[in-house]
């Protein structure tokens, strides 16, 4: 849950502009999509991402959130932030990188042993990656959240160690 929390910080962040808004401006709303239900933690962070929104504009940005993938999958999602269609999006990173090609430095398996190492390698290359990202994909990430490392598998079982890949 604290990373869900630190995740929907980072999100927040993305709309302190709108929060300087002048008060006669009228209400924002924001078009969020993501490919889950409300009970996984990407439905869970998208609806705390809306409440904080909702208390810290004063109810001036108002937070519609599309999942399930109601507004296609979430490479159309990258699409529609890359044209203005959509103002955000929680998106796995798989679908990100045929736009961003270097996230997929985030995807390398057997990197890391724990999730802190982990953590720690990816808050050291944020920015430069955010950069890069930006640039490829004509888009940003203000954060980001681990649903559990993804694991390699050959026919017979889960692979645990690169010595396993072996046919």
């Amino acid at each position: 849950m604290k990373k869900v929390l630190i995740v929907t910080c980072c999100l927040l962040l993305s709309v302190v502009s709108f929060v300087a808004m002048p008060t006669s401006v009228e209400a924002v709303t924001i078009k969020l999509a993501h490919g889950a239900n409300d009970a996984d933690v990407t439905g869970q962070t998208a609806i705390k991402f809306k409440e904080l929104v909702d208390k810290y504009s004063d109810g001036r940005i108002k937070v519609q959130i599309f999942g399930n993938n109601q507004l296609g999958g979430e490479q159309e999602a990258v699409q529609d932030l890359r044209t203005g269609a959509l103002e955000a999006a929680i998106v796995y990173t798989g679908n990100l990188k045929p736009m961003a090609p270097s996230v997929g430095v985030l995807m390398l398996p057997y990197m890391f042993d724990q999730s802190e190492a982990a953590w720690k390698a990816m808050d050291a290359i944020h920015d430069e990656l955010n950069k890069r990202v930006i640039k490829e994909a004509g888009v940003r990430f203000v954060g980001y959240f681990e649903k559990g490392f993804r694991v390699l598998s050959n026919s017979k079982s889960q692979s645990k160690h690169l010595r396993t890949l072996k046919t």
